[in-house]
Formats: C-alpha cells, sequence, structure tokens
C-alpha cells in the first residue's frame, strides 16, 4: 500500500504531506464520531481536495486504482495519497480519541470498528489506518502518545482557566 523505497527526496515530501494534512484534520477534530452533516462533509472535502486531486470519497480513489483505462501514473498517484490519507488519519484519529489507555487507538481497533468512527466518505480507509498503525515504529507510537498527553493537558489549562473565570 505504502512505498517506502522511495528516494529521500520524495520520502521527505511524502512525509510533509501527511503532516499538513494531520494539521487539517486536527483543525476538523469533529470528523470523528457518528454526527453526519454539512459541516462533516464540507471538511471531509476540502481535506480530500488537499491531496491534489478531485477526489470525493475513498471509495473514488480506489475505483482509479482498479480502472484499467487509469494510466499507471495516475494509478499510482491515486495509492499514494491513499497511503497519505490513511497515514494522516492514523495520527489525528490516535490524537483526537484521548481514553485508549496506554495504546493508541488504532491499535485496540480492527480496520472495520475503526470505519466506525469515520465519516463517509472516508469509508474503506480503515484498512490504510491499520496499515499505518502496523508499520508506525514504537517512536512514532511513543510521539503520538505522548502528544495525545499534551493535548489533554492544554485542555485541562484550559477549562481551569474558563473555571477561574467564572468563578470571578
Amino acid at each position: 500500500m505504502y512505498n517506502l523505497n522511495m528516494d529521500e527526496g520524495k520520502l521527505v515530501a511524502y512525509n510533509q504531506k501527511v503532516d499538513v494534512l494531520t494539521r487539517k484534520i486536527m483543525e476538523n477534530d469533529f470528523v470523528f464520531g457518528e454526527v453526519q452533516d454539512g459541516k462533516v462533509f464540507d471538511a471531509c472535502q476540502m481535506i480530500l481536495s488537499s491531496l491534489g486531486a478531485s477526489y470525493y470519497s475513498v471509495k473514488a480513489i480506489e475505483e482509479i486504482i482498479d480502472n484499467p483505462n487509469m494510466t499507471e501514473l495516475q494509478k499510482e498517484m491515486a495509492r499514494e495519497n491513499l497511503g497519505i490519507l490513511g497515514k494522516a488519519v492514523f495520527r489525528a484519529m490516535n490524537l483526537f480519541f484521548k481514553k485508549s489507555g496506554p495504546k493508541l487507538v488504532t491499535s485496540t481497533l480492527d480496520a472495520e470498528s475503526i470505519e466506525e468512527f469515520l465519516p463517509s466518505s472516508w469509508k474503506g480507509l480503515g484498512i490504510y489506518m491499520k496499515k499505518a498503525d502496523t508499520e508506525a515504529t514504537e517512536e512514532e507510537k511513543e510521539y503520538l502518545l505522548e502528544s495525545r498527553l499534551k493535548l489533554l493537558d492544554k485542555k485541562r489549562e484550559k477549562d481551569e482557566e474558563l473555571v477561574k473565570s467564572l468563578l470571578k
């Protein structure tokens, strides 16, 4: 699914795309969950379009890969974009779900269970997220766990400030 045998320059560009996409997803973290309204749809479309192609769903990207009329370059780009999206959503989901204990949430779920938390246009991404989870180094997983704790601390501090301001 991912071609991690890329030359160094391409690998750097790949990781930069993953980082940018992860930030966009975290800015729109409401996409995870049960509510499927227009705001979620718009955010998902914005995130998909940031891949540089006119994708509207994971299924549409997979159809490009399976379409015999597409060129090998188009298919390779679609595969790479699924890898980027899968890794970015893997990171964002693990930062968003703060109550998964000492493990990443994607490490505790199978691909089908991950799908339950994804918006409709991202259905099918669970297998790519699970792949990102299994390919993640222990250092990357530790970084995500530590970052999740830092986010929790920041939220707690904001909540405490809000309570103090209300009590004045």
